[in-house]
C-alpha cells in the first residue's frame, strides 16, 4: 500500500537523514523510538540530557 502521504512520510525521514550532522552541531539530539524509521529531534538545553556523543 503506497499513498501520497507514505510517499511524503517516507520522503521526509529521507531527507531528516541528510540534516542529522548539521542538527547536531546545531544543539539537536535525535530520539529513536525503537523503530528506526521513526526518528524524532529535541533541542538539547542544558537542563536537559546531553547527546553521549558530546559527554
Amino acid at each position: 500500500m503506497t499513498t501520497a502521504s507514505m510517499e511524503k512520510e517516507m520522503s521526509y525521514f529521507v531527507e531528516l537523514s541528510t540534516l542529522n550532522n548539521t542538527l547536531e552541531s546545531h544543539g539537536w539530539t535525535k530520539v529513536d523510538k525503537s523503530n528506526p524509521k521513526y526518528v524524532f529531534w529535541n533541542k538539547c538545553w542544558k537542563e536537559k540530557v546531553k547527546p553521549e556523543a558530546l559527554n
